[in-house]
């Protein structure tokens, strides 16, 4: 299960950053936070839980 919500938040993470490159993406929810950041946390946090079931 874990897994599985850690590969959903990576895609979310590869999505957002991809969707950065739109028109829409000047509009910021919150403008004290990039929201790079935000996404590159989200791969940062979860790639290493995607990864580690195939190492151990």
């Amino acid at each position: 299960m874990g897994i599985a919500v850690s590969s959903l938040i990576a895609i979310i993470g590869f999505l957002g950053i991809f969707d950065l490159n739109s028109d829409y993406a000047n509009i910021s929810v919150l403008p004290v936070i990039a929201s790079e950041w935000v996404y590159l946390f989200l791969l940062l946090a979860n790639l290493p839980n995607l990864f580690l079931p195939l190492w151990l």
